[in-house]
């Protein structure tokens, strides 16, 4: 999809400008002329240009529009007309990414547009929240279906936030040591080293190595404090390359621990979007071909892309899963149970509920396993250093003593 910036009359006349992600020219046509309006002039603009509009404009937290959409299924429950709730809402919130995301959502409702197309034209909102706002509406149930969006919402960010307070500790730990090393490596190695070389002390092999080291954060230290800024950097540019990105995802699927946090957080969400998609009404078919584009790990798209393949074929869903051999045995089971029952959105669900705590019970571990790695790193360090100076100080020491 592209992004174009685009000038158009409304059916007042009046000459407005949006922006917005489009497969073609043709669908931006289409869109518009669905509301009888019409082009003026547009702007192809590139992916890059695109997200840096995108990101100048500003864009509401997850946990921001699930507390949106919370808010109005209730004003939809309550019988509030949608524009008098999207005011409310617009002059509530005290983000202002998220007022203007709601004040584009009023205008576009006003140019006729519905409230699943008017939130997909901000460019602000996850394809979850569009979709269950466009299933709501479809259905005659949109307070259900905001809300079971915004449920969703917050479910992927718990285990977001879980898994990053969870790295707390041993990221804040590693950064302290590695400033630790840092300073001793610039500034006391080198004192020391003099005071040996004063005293003519016989330095051991270690010590030899702990000042080759010094020395050699003395001369790069600005590479490497480069390097530690650059890396980031062009890992995120790396992974806008597609077979890098999906390499990448593999590598975390595969590691230990944290991989199994990657591959329940990612089954929780699949097999809960799922559940929420099917038991809604939608078809199953096209669920999958939503949820298949909104799946955030590359390589666990690649190997569940299958799956629809297989439906269309007439392959039941849990066979499918099992040909695409990413799922474990339980929930190809499970999902054939369901399929069987009648109840396949009950048993996504509590598939989605028992990734989910798993994923919860492993963030709760990781720093128990973390510790006592960076008790054996912290203790290497520290040893290497009391051999690399205990040594010659005990030598020197002993001269001074011959001496006196």
């Amino acid at each position: 999809m592209a992004y174009i910036l685009y000038s158009f009359l409304n059916r007042d006349g009046q000459r407005a400008r949006r922006v917005g992600q489009y497969e073609s020219l043709d669908d931006l046509d289409r869109e518009l002329t669905q509301h009888d309006e019409q082009l003026v002039d547009f702007h192809m603009l590139s992916d890059a240009a695109g997200k840096t509009l995108e990101f100048f404009r500003g864009k509401p937290s997850p946990l921001e529009i699930a507390e949106f959409c919370t808010t109005l299924s209730f004003y939809v429950s309550g019988g509030v007309d949608l524009h008098g709730a999207l005011a409310d809402a617009a002059e509530s919130t005290t983000s202002s990414s998220m007022r203007t995301a709601i004040l584009d959502i009023r205008r576009n409702l006003r140019g006729g547009y519905s409230l699943s197309e008017s939130m997909r034209m901000t460019g602000r909102f996850p394809d979850v929240a569009i979709n269950m706002a466009r299933i709501g509406e479809e259905s005659g149930n949109l307070e259900r279906m905001l809300r079971d969006a915004a449920q969703h919402i917050e479910r992927v960010e718990d285990i977001k936030g879980a898994a990053k307070r969870a790295l707390i500790y041993p990221i804040f730990t590693l950064v302290v040591v590695c400033a630790a090393g840092a300073f001793w490596m610039t500034v006391v190695v080198p004192k020391i080293v003099e005071l040996f070389e004063a005293m003519q002390v016989e330095l051991e092999p270690a010590t030899l190595l702990l000042i080759a080291m010094s020395d050699f954060f003395a001369e790069y230290w600005a590479v490497m404090l480069g390097s530690i800024v650059a890396l980031p950097l062009l890992w995120l540019m790396a992974r806008r390359n597609k077979r890098f990105r999906v390499a990448s995802d593999h590598g975390l699927w595969r590691i230990p621990i944290v991989g199994r946090i990657v591959r329940g957080g990612q089954m929780a969400f699949y097999y809960q979007y799922l559940a929420l998609m099917y038991g809604a009404g939608v078809v199953i078919t096209s669920a999958l071909d939503t949820l298949q584009k909104t799946v955030s790990n590359k390589y666990f798209a690649t190997r569940v892309h299958g799956v629809l393949d297989d439906l269309r074929s007439g392959v039941n869903l849990g066979d499918a899963f099992k040909e695409c051999e990413v799922f474990p045995v339980l929930d190809q089971r499970m999902v054939s149970i369901g399929e069987q029952t009648g109840n396949l959105d009950d048993q996504l669900q509590k598939l989605a509920e028992m990734h989910y705590q798993r994923v919860q019970n492993l963030v709760e571990v990781l720093p128990k396993f973390l510790e006592p790695a960076m008790l054996v790193i912290l203790g290497g360090a520290f040893g290497f250093f009391i051999i690399a100076l205990m040594g010659p100080l005990y030598s020197m020491v002993s001269q001074l003593g011959g001496a006196g």
